[in-house]
């Protein structure tokens, strides 16, 4: 694990590492019950909200009520350069509208997944229409 006690945490309103950099920061070996431990001593430190993305596994919400998992959704992956950069910018403008974390993670997801359908980073970025008829597809 890493020494982050010089870092301002409490700055932090969304910290969204890779399973590989939580990994890196935490120590984490790869158990719910360690992710939920060592995301809440990241909240004791007082990032206001942590989200592990986990690739092919979804996404982990740290609350300190608890980890929800958002299983990934299901499509045919080409390439996952960009997941990782359509997830946070998805999740930033959810969060820009005012929308809660668990309609953020969500909508983060959908947007993840569509950019691993094609290769390279700009080019796999989702629109804002695909990530909706994604939802609405899902939803039905």
């Amino acid at each position: 694990p890493q020494d982050l006690s010089g870092l301002p945490l409490g700055r932090v309103d969304v910290l969204i590492p890779n399973a590989q950099e939580f990994r890196t920061l935490t120590g984490w070996s790869g158990s719910i019950e360690e992710l939920e431990r060592a995301g809440k001593r990241l909240l004791a430190q007082g990032v206001k909200a942590l989200v592990v993305t986990a690739g092919e596994d979804g996404a982990y919400l740290v609350e300190p009520e608890g980890v929800t998992h958002f299983p990934a959704v299901p499509v045919a992956a080409v390439d996952p350069a960009g997941a990782g950069e359509a997830f946070c910018a998805a999740l930033a403008v959810k969060l820009g509208q005012g929308r809660g974390l668990y309609e953020a993670v969500g909508f983060a997801a959908a947007a993840a997944a569509l950019a691993t359908q094609k290769k390279g980073v700009l080019p796999s970025l989702p629109t804002l229409a695909e990530v909706q008829a994604l939802l609405a597809r899902l939803a039905d």
